[in-house]
């Protein structure tokens, strides 16, 4: 399922510092049978470095990614096994959003960051939180 639209974040330490990301609204544009949205996220390490990506025709699209757990304590540049399915944006050729239904922790509504670098391997993998409430709710 899609995630809903609003302001999503994380805060974080160590290598990836905060991550924001905001979801607008889907559209369906005229002629057109395809639900878009508009899709901004920007990343900030400790030491200031910002990532932006931006795509205002985002397509949900399925995705298989590897496992949350795996690519938070995986060794530096070793690539990962994609085996979990998920409902994702991509948002560049190395930054996609994926929707998760439930926090592995609490169970609260997320979204996955995910980030790679260069050579393919996950650099920032993130799950954020909503901050802002849906005007649907």
């Amino acid at each position: 399922m899609p995630p809903t639209d609003g302001l999503w974040s994380f805060q974080g330490a160590g290598d990836v510092g905060r991550v924001a990301v905001m979801l607008g609204p889907t559209e369906l544009r005229g002629g057109s049978t395809v639900l878009t949205r508009t899709v901004e996220a920007i990343e900030t390490g400790p030491l200031g470095r910002e990532v932006r990506s931006r795509l205002d025709t985002a397509v949900v699209h399925l995705d298989l990614l590897p496992s949350f757990a795996d690519a938070r304590s995986r060794p530096s540049g070793i690539a990962l096994l994609a085996t979990e399915p998920a409902a994702a944006y991509t948002i560049t050729p190395r930054v996609l959003i994926a929707a998760y239904v439930r926090c592995l922790d609490a169970g609260a509504p997320v979204i996955r960051y995910l980030r790679r670098d260069e050579r393919g391997h996950v650099a920032v993998d993130a799950m954020l939180r909503r901050e802002t409430e849906s005007r649907d709710e």
